[in-house]
């Protein structure tokens, strides 16, 4: 398997630069947000997703994903001028990190450019608060309490969005080979475990099925091509 090295902007072709350049940017396109007052010093909508052409994951039902973070945006602080506008010295932050800001109102994203949604729910004094959750995380309020459910499904849809419609880039070669690595690796430990486990553990079994399961699927994502 190949390796990636210490650096890996030097082996994975930045193919981002280009698509973001050209968008970037006043902070989603919508001008100034205001203070929702909340938080001292925090945005209307406080965070973006951010991502990073090494960091992927795995789905057995949609390949080679990209793993999203979120970048949270506080006015005066990296790069963030003081009315919350995102710019030039924002990006150059999160470049050197080697990040790549998911914005939001960007056009295409299309029905999900507002991926950040805020939800008023009892805070634990009494009291009505807001919070920003992405657009798959809802919640049910039984009482007192809030539960807060995932629609899955369409979150993984947006991954699928993300990649096919050249937002992201698609995985790349070296990355795929590196996870499928680490996930070889795990299953190995696993068959090891197991085979010093009196009783044949049942737990270690239908852990070893399901990591076997993961490891050919990806085996063969790899093989195929597909993201």
């Amino acid at each position: 398997m190949a390796k990636i090295g210490t650096n890996p902007a030097a082996v994975v072709e930045t193919t981002a630069q280009a698509l973001s350049q050209n968008i970037r940017r006043k902070k989603a396109n919508t001008g100034n947000l205001p203070n929702t007052g909340n938080h001292e010093g925090m945005l209307a909508f406080p965070w973006e997703y951010c991502w990073a052409e090494t960091n992927w994951l795995f789905d057995t039902e949609i390949g080679f994903y990209p793993r999203l973070r979120r970048q949270f945006y506080t006015a005066g602080l990296n790069g963030i001028d003081g009315n919350g506008n995102a710019s030039d010295a924002s990006d150059a932050f999160l470049m050197k990190r080697g990040l790549r800001p998911l914005e939001l109102g960007d056009y295409r994203l299309g029905k999900y450019a507002n991926y950040c949604v805020p939800h008023t729910v009892q805070g634990r004094n009494g009291k009505p608060k807001t919070v920003y959750l992405d657009m798959f995380t809802y919640p049910v309020v039984v009482g007192k309490y809030t539960e807060w459910k995932v629609n899955d499904t369409e979150r993984k849809a947006f991954y699928k969005f993300l990649v096919s419609e050249g937002i992201i880039p698609p995985c790349h070669t070296l990355i795929k080979e590196q996870l499928i690595h680490r996930q070889q690796s795990r299953v190995e430990r696993i068959a090891n475990d197991l085979a010093f486990s009196p009783n044949k553990n049942p737990v270690l079994v239908s852990r070893l099925e399901k990591e076997t399961k993961t490891l050919d699927a990806m085996q063969d994502a790899y093989s195929n091509g597909s993201n």
